[in-house]
């Protein structure tokens, strides 16, 4: 599945310190204002991506708000937030460190 960000409004991004062109694991959390957790699932996952960039990958946080765009919720036919996508795995709710770390491990592996 290719994921566009039009509605990105902000963007994290490690890097590979050796500048291979590896393409970055993107982690895509869609928000709104009018949810109280999509600002903790946001800051859960920013946190998660900052401890693992010892892992020499490269990993690209999206934030999609839906705010003003509310065709973005069919479009990836969201029903619930917050939403968090890596991959083909989706998360709804705030994810734990622990499951976000261990989904983010097995996936740069591969």
């Amino acid at each position: 599945m290719t994921l566009r960000n039009p509605m990105a409004s902000s963007i994290l991004t490690s890097s590979v310190p050796d500048g291979d062109n590896v393409a970055p694991l993107r982690i895509r959390v869609f928000t709104s204002e009018r949810c109280a957790f999509s600002q903790i699932a946001l800051e859960q996952v920013r946190c998660v991506v900052q401890n693992l960039r010892q892992s020499n990958q490269e990993l690209e946080v999206v934030e999609s708000s839906i705010d003003g765009n509310p065709n973005i919720l069919e479009t990836h036919n969201i029903m619930a937030l917050p939403l968090t996508i890596v991959g083909d795995f989706y998360i709804v709710g705030i994810p734990t460190s622990r499951d976000l770390e261990s989904l983010l491990n097995e996936m740069l592996r591969t």
